[in-house]
């Protein structure tokens, strides 16, 4: 931190510029950091599996590891894991590019601590891109990580059976403003017990089977919270999730509810999905979780065609509760048979908007604006605003 603006702002604490150029002194740095400092990565390619353990800043003074040149950034090519910090808080990464991975491309959890989660973590303009290896691969994975906000990221070419963003256990978290692509199983994964996170203008092009999944599946014992302290009754794989003002177009299903409680859908705009909208699951079949319940779908904009869309563009599984899912004001169109385009909902819709060409000014190069605004008025992204 620069002095002067050091000694003007009571309580902060100053902190020192360290630059690196190789991956001893980024290892070096890790293990010395203290609050306010910031790690300058010199461009070139850092090799190895980097790992930090109790990195912690504060609120006035957080730990910054950047690239010291913005035009020219750094590259972390791992063995497995690119960078994992361990019980870590009040830390930003800004920058970075993280290329091959066997592992995981970022891993940031408690350090094993359930009682003291990683928290206010921020990571910026990052690019974490894989080989697409055929394992549960994650290109950032969190693990019981609360406060946390993933700004202009991109992630692509996870793992076949992974997830561009994969979070167990974490709760007030924004998704904000990334691209995910040509990736594995999800583009964003949200379940363990994770609550209050925010999916919101975020694009996903062939994000996988599902591009958002709020739920899953997950072993008890890495439930945070701790399963036993949730009572039999009110358990979930993930609680109040939205996801609001995203493109999601090419993956199989845009939107999958599994073992959820309370996912909004609003304001997308959905071109082509391989098979469905919107997945209604129970994955987790413990007879102590709540159903799947409580969707709110509203003002979303749908252009499917025929031959792929399955069960009406919607599938309700097993031991879910369907019917406390609401539908509204969404917007439906099957490009090759405008007559079919009413899609098969498990409730009934409040003034969907049935047949409709939104007439996207150019969907083969992904342009997804509508020149037909009466069709779509405050209907998906377009009618978004970012609030970041």
């Amino acid at each position: 931190m620069n002095p002067l603006l050091c000694l003007a702002l009571a309580g902060a604490t100053c902190g020192t510029d360290v630059p690196v150029s190789t991956p001893a002194e980024f290892a070096a740095a890790l293990a010395a950091v203290g609050p306010g400092d910031r790690i300058l990565l010199a461009p070139g390619t850092y090799a190895g599996d980097f790992y930090a353990r109790r990195l912690d800043g504060t609120a006035s003074a957080p730990i910054t590891i950047t690239a010291a040149n913005p035009a020219s950034p750094p590259v972390l090519q791992p063995v497995n894991t690119g960078l994992h910090l361990a019980g870590a808080s009040y830390v930003v990464l800004d920058g970075l590019v993280v290329s091959g991975f066997a592992d995981n491309g970022l891993n940031i959890d408690d350090d094993g601590d359930f009682d003291r989660p990683s928290h206010h973590i921020e990571l910026r303009n990052l690019l974490v891109t894989g080989t697409s290896p055929g394992g549960n691969c994650d290109g950032i994975k969190l693990s019981g990580v609360d406060d946390a906000r993933l700004l202009n990221c991109t992630v692509e070419r996870w793992g076949a059976w992974g997830s561009g963003v994969d979070m167990v256990g974490c709760h007030r978290v924004l998704v904000g403003s990334c691209l995910f692509r040509l990736g594995g199983f999800n583009g964003v994964q949200v379940k363990g017990g994770s609550s209050q996170v925010r999916v919101a203008g975020c694009r996903f092009d062939t994000a996988g089977e599902r591009a958002v999944q709020a739920g899953g599946s997950t072993e008890a014992a890495y439930f945070r919270p701790r399963l036993e302290t949730v009572p039999a009754g009110q358990r979930s794989e993930a609680r109040d999730i939205l996801v609001e003002g995203n493109v999601n177009a090419r993956s199989e299903a845009a939107v999958a509810c599994c073992t959820a409680d309370g996912v909004t859908v609003r304001l997308n705009t959905v071109y082509r999905p391989g098979k469905y909208f919107l997945r209604i699951l129970q994955e987790t079949t413990d007879p102590t979780f709540l159903p799947c319940r409580g969707g709110v779908v509203t003002d979303n904009l749908v252009v499917f065609r025929s031959a792929s869309w399955w069960a009406g563009g919607v599938n309700v599984g097993v031991l879910t509760a369907p019917q406390t899912f609401g539908f509204a004001r969404n917007a439906w169109y099957c490009e090759d048979a405008p007559g079919s385009s009413a899609p098969g909902l498990p409730t009934p819709e409040v003034e969907g908007v049935i047949g409709r060409d939104p007439r996207f000014n150019n969907p083969a190069n992904d342009n997804f604006r509508p020149r037909d605004r009466g069709a779509t008025a405050g209907k998906g992204y377009t009618a978004f605003r970012r609030d970041w």
